[in-house]
C-alpha cells in the first residue's frame, strides 16, 4: 500500500513536467546568397501552415545556418528575409514525430532586382525582428497575431528564445537568462517570473531587446544573456492614451487588457500604465505503464489520469513623472507594482493491476494550490546627456519589495478493487516569503570613435 502511494506521488510530480518531448522535433537548414555564400543575419520565420501564425523566429549565424528546437510535429511554412535579397517562402513542410531532426536543403536567396523605376513610393513598416550591432530587437506590434497575447507568448516567438511548458526561459539553448523590465532586473524566481510575464499583456510592450553579449551597463551576472522588455511610453505633448482589449475562448476563457496614458505640459511629463490579465487552461494527461519480471513475464500494470485546471491572472500598475531640468537633463520618479495569483487544482486517478490483469487497487489524489505574489517598487532616476555623440551620465536608485504566499495540500485515498477505503492522508503546506531589495548605481557612457 505504501509502495502504491509512493508510486502515485512520484508520478503525480512527473506528470506535471513536460510530457511531450517525444513528439518534438528540430528543424535545421542553411541560407545562402549569390555564389552560394552564407548569409549571416537572415531572419528565418517558422509559421503554422494551417493559419500562418508565427511559431518561432531565428537569425542565421556566420555560416548561414539556423535551427528551430523543440518544435511540435505539424505542417509549417518557412520564410526568410535578408537586406538586398528577395524574400523567400517555402511550400508547406510536413513534419512528423518519426524523425527527431529535420535537415532542410540549403535555401538560396535571389538578389533584389535592380531595375530603374519611373516612380518610387516609400512606405515605412516596422519589422517584427531587427538585427542591430549589439542586440536583436523584437517589435510585438508588427504582428497582428500578438494582439491579446502575453509577454511570455512574445518571447516564445522571439529569435533564440525557448520557453518550455513550465515557463522556463532559455536563450540559444542556455539556462539562466536574465530578464529586465525597462533596464532593471526583475529579481524573480523562474516560477514567479513566468506568472508575471503571463499577466503582462503584449499590448503593454514597446520593444523586446535580446542581448547574448550584454554591454557593460548591465550587471555582470549569468552567462546566458539578457532579455530587456521595454514597456510603452507615450511622449507626445498634451494628453494622449491608448487602450487594448482582448478576449479569447477555448475550453476556458482568457483576457488580456491594458491602458497607457500620458500628459505632458511644460517641463513635466506624467505617464501611467495599467494592465489586467485573467486566463484559465488545463492539462489532461494519461500514463499507461507495463512492468515485467526479469524472466520477461508480466508483473503488473499501472494506469493513471491526471487532470490539471489552472486559473491565473494579475494586475500590473505603473505610474511616474519626468521633470525636464534642461534640454539635456531629466529627473524622474517611477512607482510600479503587480499582484499575481494562480489557483491550481489537480485530480489524479490511478489503477493498479496484477500479473493476471486483474484490478488490485485504486488511488485518488486531489491537490489544490493557491499562490499569490505581490511586488512594490519605487525608482528615482537622473539622466544627463553630455553631447550628441552618445556621452551620457545616469543615476538610478531602487527600493523593491516582494511578498509571496503558497498554500497547498495533497489529499490521497487508497481503495481496494471493491472500492473499500484502505487509507487516506492529507499533507498541508504553507510557505510565506518576503524579500526587500535596495540598490543604487551610476553609469557613465563614453562611446569610442
Amino acid at each position: 500500500m505504501k509502495l502504491h502511494l509512493f508510486i502515485l506521488l512520484s508520478l503525480l510530480f512527473f506528470s506535471l513536467q513536460k510530457t511531450t518531448a517525444q513528439q518534438e522535433v528540430s528543424i535545421a537548414g542553411k541560407i545562402v546568397g549569390s555564389e552560394k555564400m552564407p548569409l549571416e543575419g537572415t531572419v528565418v520565420v517558422l509559421k503554422k501552415g494551417s493559419n500562418g501564425n508565427i511559431v518561432r523566429t531565428v537569425i542565421t549565424d556566420q555560416t548561414g545556418s539556423f535551427e528551430f528546437l523543440h518544435v511540435k510535429a505539424d505542417t509549417f511554412i518557412l520564410s526568410a528575409t535578408h537586406i538586398g535579397y528577395a524574400g523567400y517562402t517555402s511550400a508547406p513542410i510536413f513534419i512528423t514525430a518519426d524523425n527527431p531532426k529535420i535537415d532542410l536543403a540549403s535555401i538560396e536567396l535571389i538578389p533584389g532586382a535592380g531595375k530603374e523605376l519611373a516612380k518610387v513610393t516609400v512606405e515605412s513598416k516596422i519589422p517584427f525582428v531587427e538585427r542591430k550591432v549589439d542586440k536583436t530587437v523584437v517589435n510585438p506590434e508588427a504582428l497582428i497575431a500578438n494582439a491579446g497575447t502575453s509577454a511570455l507568448d512574445v518571447l516564445e516567438k522571439s529569435p533564440g528564445v525557448i520557453v518550455d511548458v513550465n515557463g522556463n526561459i532559455s536563450l540559444q539553448g542556455k539556462q539562466g537568462v536574465l530578464i529586465y523590465i525597462d533596464d532593471k532586473p526583475t529579481y524573480l524566481a523562474a516560477a514567479d517570473l513566468a506568472n508575471y510575464l503571463r499577466s503582462l499583456p503584449a499590448g503593454s510592450i514597446g520593444v523586446v531587446e535580446i542581448m547574448t553579449t550584454p554591454p557593460a551597463r548591465y550587471d555582470a551576472a549569468g552567462n546566458a544573456g539578457i532579455i530587456n522588455i521595454k514597456l510603452k511610453r507615450i511622449k507626445t505633448t498634451g494628453f494622449s492614451g491608448a487602450i487594448n482589449l482582448s478576449y479569447g475562448q477555448g475550453k476556458y476563457p482568457k483576457s488580456n487588457n491594458s491602458l497607457n496614458v500620458s500628459y505632458r505640459v511644460n517641463k513635466l511629463n506624467f505617464f501611467g500604465n495599467i494592465s489586467y490579465n485573467a486566463s484559465q487552461f488545463f492539462q489532461d494527461l494519461y500514463i499507461n505503464r507495463t512492468y515485467f519480471k526479469p524472466t520477461g513475464e508480466l508483473s503488473s500494470l499501472f494506469n493513471q489520469n491526471t487532470y490539471i485546471r489552472i486559473n491565473t491572472g494579475g494586475l500590473n500598475v505603473k505610474a511616474g513623472v519626468d521633470y525636464y531640468v534642461s534640454k539635456k537633463s531629466t529627473l524622474g520618479i517611477v512607482v510600479n507594482g503587480f499582484n499575481n495569483y494562480t489557483d491550481n487544482n489537480t485530480v489524479n486517478a490511478s489503477r493498479i493491476f496484477d500479473e493476471n490483469r486483474l484490478l488490485k487497487s485504486k488511488v485518488t489524489a486531489i491537490s489544490p494550490m493557491k499562490r499569490n505574489f505581490r511586488n512594490r517598487s519605487i525608482n528615482l532616476n537622473y539622466t544627463l546627456k553630455i553631447d550628441a555623440k552618445g556621452k551620457e551620465f545616469s543615476i538610478n536608485a531602487d527600493h523593491i519589495t516582494y511578498n509571496s504566499k503558497i498554500d497547498q495540500s495533497l489529499l490521497s485515498y487508497n481503495y481496494t478493487a471493491a472500492d473499500s477505503l484502505l487509507s487516506k492522508s492529507n499533507l498541508v503546506s504553507n510557505l510565506p516569503a518576503e524579500i526587500k531589495i535596495t540598490t543604487a548605481k551610476a553609469d557613465l557612457v563614453l562611446p569610442f570613435g
